[in-house]
């Protein structure tokens, strides 16, 4: 029998009592001692994303959030040093905090989000730039879940869909390379969930794994919430083995699935995980936030895979030129209308020819009045400015020099400029969709 840990209570827990748990410690407390409703506990056991954490874990994050800004992975600076062009570049982050990314021109290939909180009605040119390919599932009514994978338009890529996966928070895509394929997945599975809920990614997973060939890859990547299970590491690799038994663990070992994820989160557990199905072409590592403030749970991760052939075929791009209406010679484009020959627009009878004789007639005079330009090609987001530009650029300094120094003081202007940074992007934005 359980024992509530509010430390002014300390009395049993009986069966017929309501409880509940800390997401992060599993300790367990008297819903009354808390202070909540029924309401609020029957909230949390149905499984709509209402987390409950108690006061100490609260008070830790704080303390530990200060720490874990200061400390930056070597591993990731390595690997961001030692790229390749067959490196596929895959970022993986719990919550979508807010509804757009903190660095527009983000690096990664693929940007997973294991829980977007994302209503059908949100655009996802909301959220992504247009140089990403965005694949979702959202819940169509009830509060949090969803999940959404971005894919950078220059690879090509497909989402898997079956007969077979249903009524579970599953997306699976395809990146096909030169000679190969790879396959991620990404899952989120609601705290408590019933075993049919882990069943159903299970053999969701299984479906996926059938269709590899032998060259082929596969990521699964999610929020499985299994708080309870530890691992523990496999000597001379980056293999991690569950050290608790659990059916849904078992089963992606069984399909020769090895878990690669090591970054703990502040409070020293592990609750997003990556399965690969080659551990030895991955590396995973900790890396800045995609989108703020990052879920201090959830740390933001970065995997490089080794696809062994190129992401991208090196190639130049040819800028289409386009009509230049600020320069044109509007008299003269009055002057060839009217005296151009509309009659065999009056004499069709099919609506599709009436439209290309008019679209014909006027792209000749548009061709003799107005002057082309080739466009500059630019990375940035449509709301991006000058003074936008100006505070990424200051950022990026002050980050530069804290990394030299290590100081505290050049910390807290990095952190200074970054929010200014914040701010203004968070603006922009809005009077864009306006």
């Amino acid at each position: 029998m359980a024992v509530c840990n509010l430390k002014k209570c300390k009395s049993l827990i009986s069966a017929g009592q309501q409880s509940i748990p800390c997401h992060s410690c599993e300790n367990i407390f008297h819903a009354k001692c808390l202070g909540y409703s029924g309401l609020v506990r029957d909230a949390i056991d149905m499984r709509s994303g209402l987390r409950y954490y108690c006061d100490e874990c609260i008070a830790y994050e704080t303390q530990a959030l200060s720490i874990r800004r200061l400390t930056k992975s070597t591993v990731t600076e390595l690997i961001r040093n030692s790229r390749k062009n067959t490196d596929l570049l895959v970022a993986l982050e719990s919550q979508l905090t807010s509804r757009m990314l903190s660095e527009p021109d983000s690096l990664s290939h693929v940007i997973v989000f294991t829980e977007t909180w994302l209503k059908p009605e949100v655009l996802s040119s909301e959220v992504f730039p247009s140089k990403y390919t965005t694949y979702r599932l959202d819940r169509p009514s009830r509060r949090g879940g969803g999940v959404l994978i971005a894919v950078d338009s220059e690879l090509t890529s497909e989402v898997i869909t079956s007969d077979e996966i249903n009524d579970i928070e599953f997306l699976c895509i395809k990146l096909s390379l030169p000679g190969i394929s790879i396959y991620i997945t990404c899952s989120y599975i609601p705290p408590s969930s019933e075993f049919p809920t882990y069943a159903n990614h299970l053999s969701a997973i299984q479906l996926i794994s059938s269709k590899l060939s032998d060259r082929d890859q596969l990521i699964v990547l999610g929020d499985f919430n299994i708080p309870r299970a530890t691992w523990s590491t496999v000597e001379t690799s980056n293999i991690l083995l569950p050290s608790t038994q659990h059916d849904f663990l078992d089963g992606l070992l069984d399909i020769s699935l090895s878990q690669v994820n090591h970054v703990l989160n502040f409070l020293g557990r592990l609750l997003d995980l990556c399965f690969v199905s080659s551990p030895d072409c991955v590396c995973i590592a900790r890396t800045s936030a995609i989108t703020l403030p990052e879920d201090p749970y959830h740390p933001t991760l970065e995997l490089t895979i080794d696809t062994g052939t190129k992401v991208y075929e090196v190639s130049e791009k040819i800028a289409k030129r386009i009509p230049c209406f600020r320069k044109a010679n509007f008299a003269l484009i009055n002057s060839l209308i009217a005296c151009s020959d509309w009659s065999n627009l009056y004499l069709s009878t099919n609506i599709n020819e009436a439209v290309n004789i008019f679209y014909n007639i006027l792209n000749e005079v548009f061709n003799t009045c107005v002057p082309t330009y080739y466009p500059k090609i630019s990375n940035q987001p449509p709301w991006f400015n000058k003074e936008l530009a100006r505070l990424k650029n200051v950022k990026s300094r002050l980050y530069k020099k804290f990394r030299a120094s290590g100081s505290q003081a050049a910390f807290s202007r990095y952190l200074s400029a970054r929010s200014d940074f914040t701010v203004l992007n968070a603006q922009c934005y809005k009077n864009y969709c306006i």
